[in-house]
């Protein structure tokens, strides 16, 4: 009897704790999209692999993405293709440090990242690939296009809490954008200033840090 309840609870406790699956990021002309030159060829191909590799974490049911989250539901995450700004959604991984699934969201024009929750399935959008803080509270997002203008030039700070995410600061321009974002410590963080000349190459104008200090970001030069 002993060993039936073992056998019985032992699922639970598994699908209570996902393993990771580092996310992979769309970058063209490199690894797996080493060939391809379309970003949600890109995402498909690495959704491709990942599904293959996901431990029974995220699968296609008759062309749907689910996620199983936590407690062993599956969420069920449909493209939005009748909205005025519809998306299309690839899998790209599960980022265990946060506890989000990571999906590429596809837009008509231009891209963005959808986090959702592995344990109430609530889903945010943000410009780019989390790149999280060393106590894990805070993420951020950088955003660079300078070029086509697509995506947004913005570098933005969110913080975790038990049930969702929350924006708390957002720095960026028209005419520069932030490259090189490293986390020092939990409350600050470097990154290089970029913009483009009129050749079209990206230069870098200066490196600045980024400080929470009394309740507030602020950037220093």
């Amino acid at each position: 009897m002993r060993v039936l309840v073992l056998l019985t609870v032992l699922p639970c406790l598994l699908g209570a704790q996902l393993l990771g699956q580092e996310p992979i990021a769309v970058e063209l002309s490199r690894g797996i999209c080493r060939t391809i030159q379309n970003t949600q060829e890109c995402a498909r191909a690495i959704e491709a692999q990942q599904l293959r590799q996901s431990a029974d974490r995220a699968r296609r049911q008759d062309g749907v993405l689910q996620l199983r989250l936590s407690s062993g539901r599956w969420l069920s995450v449909s493209n939005d293709t009748t909205s005025e700004w519809p998306s299309w959604f690839e899998y790209l991984g599960y980022l265990k440090s946060i506890d989000h699934f990571v999906l590429w969201q596809q837009h008509p024009e231009g891209n963005s990242i959808r986090l959702v929750n592995g344990r109430n399935g609530k889903a945010v959008s943000v410009d780019d690939m989390p790149i999280v803080s060393p106590d894990r509270r805070r993420f951020l997002t950088a955003s660079l296009d300078l070029e086509s203008g697509f995506n947004p030039n913005r570098l933005v700070v969110w913080r975790l809490t038990a049930d969702t995410i929350l924006q708390e600061a957002a720095f960026g321009a028209d005419d520069w954008g932030a490259d090189s974002v490293v986390w020092f410590s939990p409350t600050a963080f470097r990154f290089s200033r970029v913009s483009q000349s009129q050749n079209g190459s990206l230069h870098v104008i200066s490196q600045d840090t980024v400080r929470f200090s009394h309740g507030t970001w602020s950037l220093r030069r």
